[in-house]
């Protein structure tokens, strides 16, 4: 009977070490999976920032471009208006001097 008694305690206490190993096991695979699915999600996000990078640049690239164009625009208006002015101002000098002699030969 005592070995019998013997024998269910060290079946238990194989069963216990297999049960403590197991868990170790899953814990270390838990782990390891844990690790993995960091460096891949680090990968993933990198790869996330560097199209981020190149869309930024880019964009901003584009933006550079619509702003010469616009400030270009800009100044080929201010130009008309400028010609425009000294056309009107000539004309308005014209008169004033036309008005003058008109009101001084009276």
């Amino acid at each position: 009977m005592k070995e019998i008694i013997t024998d269910v305690r060290e079946s238990e206490l194989k069963a216990k070490k297999i049960i403590e190993n197991a868990e170790k096991k899953r814990s270390e695979i838990v782990l390891e999976a844990k690790q993995h699915s960091m460096k891949h999600l680090n990968e993933g996000k990198a790869v996330i920032d560097r199209e981020n990078d190149g869309l930024i640049k880019k964009k901003s690239a584009e933006l550079e471009e619509l702003k010469s164009k616009i400030i270009k625009a800009g100044e080929e208006g201010l130009k008309k208006i400028e010609e425009r002015a000294k056309k009107n101002m000539q004309r308005t000098e014209e008169f004033v001097l036309k008005k003058f002699e008109e009101n001084v030969l009276k």
